[in-house]
């Protein structure tokens, strides 16, 4: 998969890696697997990470030369965690938009 986005001119973000309330959380070693292939960045900061999952995916995402990313996954019903609680530094959304060349940006 991260081919293909990468072939569209996307730039490929793993959302919430360890989340182990929606599924089994992703290893380091499919991390590793998927920064290989092309991925460009980890979601760190996530309602659902607790302190020591962000700890542990910063270092990964260092130690792969990932971005670090936020979202307060703020879509659907039920969502308890208000808007924009957990973002993404305007630094590495720059990174990522340099690193796609698909279509153009609009902000």
């Amino acid at each position: 998969m991260v081919g293909l986005v990468r072939a569209a001119g996307g730039v490929a973000v793993l959302a919430h890696p360890r989340a182990g309330r929606r599924g089994r959380p992703i290893s380091v070693e499919k991390i590793a697997d998927l920064a290989a292939a092309g991925l460009a960045g980890l979601e760190v900061d996530h309602p659902d990470h607790d302190e020591a999952a962000r700890l542990e995916l910063r270092e990964i995402a260092a130690d792969l030369g990932l971005l670090v990313t936020g979202a307060s996954d703020y879509h659907g019903t039920g969502k308890t965690t208000p808007i924009g609680s957990h973002t993404t530094a305007p630094e590495t959304l720059e990174a990522i938009i340099a690193a796609g060349d698909g279509c153009r940006v609009v902000r």
